[in-house]
């Protein structure tokens, strides 16, 4: 876990963080992204449980902090969805039985494996209830606090899906089998009154060199498996 206090979110915006070049956004990609971020909560977290997000009483879940101190991860509270969590497992060594608990469609369901990184901008935890919370404009968290350094931090702002997926055609890979993307979510009015309507938005796809740099050294082939916590409890 870093050593640098996280940067903590607010109605002001997403934490600063260093400059760097923009990501390439590939059109052929964008499709599969959406399509992605339609269904990926009914993947498998990285703690081993399906996340149920608006009708029904949600569990907490546990939050990761990332060790990242700038870029697109730094300084994030996130959690892992995964399609295939039984493979993904066994590179940690880990034996589970998964699957899917809603039916796949389209082109996720043909896709061997995809990886999306849920990340939240963080707020101190004592500030969540006057910044964060039943807040116009901002989907609700259902992240367990982390802390860092000393500090517990609640997850404030759904910042971005930062994905990772194998596409159905091998060809069509950039990176190693792989094809990196990300997506946030556009703040508008609904079609009902008093509802806000959140559309995700392909922000950059491809081969993007933020993404394969880190994932260059991941001992995985590209994948660095389960977080040391989802580990231990099992």
């Amino acid at each position: 876990m870093s050593a640098t206090p996280l940067a903590t979110g607010s109605r002001s915006g997403s934490p600063k963080t260093s400059a760097s070049p923009p990501d390439e956004n590939d059109p052929r990609f964008e499709a599969d992204l959406l399509a992605i971020a339609a269904e990926y909560q009914s993947f498998y977290r990285s703690d081993g449980t399906t996340f149920s997000p608006f009708d029904c009483r949600a569990p907490v879940h546990p939050a990761q902090a990332s060790r990242a101190s700038d870029g697109g991860h730094g300084r994030k509270l996130y959690t892992l969805f995964i399609k295939d969590f039984t493979a993904y497992a066994k590179l940690s060594g880990v034996s589970a039985a998964a699957s899917t608990a809603i039916p796949l469609h389209g082109p996720v369901r043909a896709m061997p494996q995809i990886i999306v990184k849920e990340a939240w901008t963080p707020v101190l935890a004592d500030r969540y209830r006057e910044e964060c919370r039943d807040k116009e404009g901002k989907l609700p968290s259902y992240l367990d606090h982390v802390t860092v350094d000393g500090k517990n931090y609640a997850a404030c702002e759904l910042a971005a899906l930062f994905v990772m997926y194998r596409p159905e055609r091998p060809e069509r890979a950039v990176d190693d089998g792989w094809v990196y993307g990300t997506v946030q979510y556009d703040v508008g009015p609904g079609d009902r009154d008093g509802q806000t309507r959140f559309t995700p938005r392909v922000t950059s796809a491809g081969k993007l060199a933020s993404c394969a740099r880190c994932h260059r050294e991941a001992p995985h082939g590209r994948l660095f498996g389960l977080p040391k916590k989802a580990v231990e409890a099992r």
